[in-house]
């Protein structure tokens, strides 16, 4: 039984990685990013995957599966950051 997981930052560098070992492995990835630092070009090789789901998060998001896991990985860790 495949485990359905949501990733949001789904086409930055951690979330399209994970996206592609989680449809490796047999799970379904539902994935949503608002493309601040990437594009939609990091995942155009496995949007036509069948375990794999992407939605733009400008849009509403609507989930109507049961979710098994979430992972939240979106963010803007560079941002108002001082490194000494």
């Amino acid at each position: 039984m495949s485990t359905l997981f949501i990733i949001s930052g789904v086409t930055g560098m951690t979330g399209n990685e994970l996206a592609r070992k989680m449809i490796k492995r047999g799970d379904h990835v539902i994935g949503f990013d608002n493309f601040f630092a990437s594009s939609l070009d990091t995942v155009r090789d496995i949007l036509s995957e069948p375990g794999f789901e992407f939605y733009e998060m400008a849009r509403h998001l609507s989930f109507s599966k049961i979710v098994s896991a979430t992972l939240c990985i979106a963010g803007n860790a560079a941002r108002n950051m001082w490194f000494a």
